[in-house]
């Protein structure tokens, strides 16, 4: 097959719809060349997440694409996988959301100690004049957010 035997097929077939479908294809597609470069680079099997990403985005237009089409097979089809990657992307949403709040949590923690300590040591007329508003000022903030934990 030529490649004008092949466009002379192709020609009569393509509309927007069919080029939806196909944008829906690559995009499910791109799912497997990230995962064979992100492999290849660890020298193991490794499932990255921009996988789940393409698998959600290609999954979602494809399944736009068969119910246009008004195939059943397809519907059902991409409808499971889309459970499927929805529900990896909120995992990792969830993950990211709290290692974040544990990242916070830890520099609000390391903030409290040093405020205690400059706090201690104004008490023992150790903080130079230049430290001490900073003590106060840091003081007054755990005051503000242990008031605002306390609540919750």
């Amino acid at each position: 097959m030529n490649l004008q035997t092949l466009l002379a097929w192709l020609e009569p077939h393509l509309n927007l719809l069919v080029l939806f479908g196909l944008l829906g294809q690559t995009l499910f597609m791109m799912r497997f060349v990230a995962q064979w470069i992100a492999s290849e680079k660890s020298r193991r099997s490794v499932v990255p997440e921009i996988f789940w990403y393409f698998s959600l985005g290609g999954g979602l237009i494809l399944l736009t694409y068969a119910i246009a089409r008004r195939d059943p097979v397809f519907i059902i089809g991409q409808s499971a996988g889309l459970f499927i990657y929805l529900r990896n992307v909120i995992f990792i949403w969830r993950d990211r959301l709290r290692r974040r709040a544990t990242t916070h949590e830890a520099t609000f923690e390391n903030l409290a100690r040093h405020a205690q300590d400059l706090i201690a040591r104004q008490k023992k007329g150790e903080v130079p004049h230049a430290e001490r508003r900073a003590a106060a000022e840091a003081l007054q903030i755990l005051e503000r957010a242990g008031k605002k934990g306390s609540r919750s």
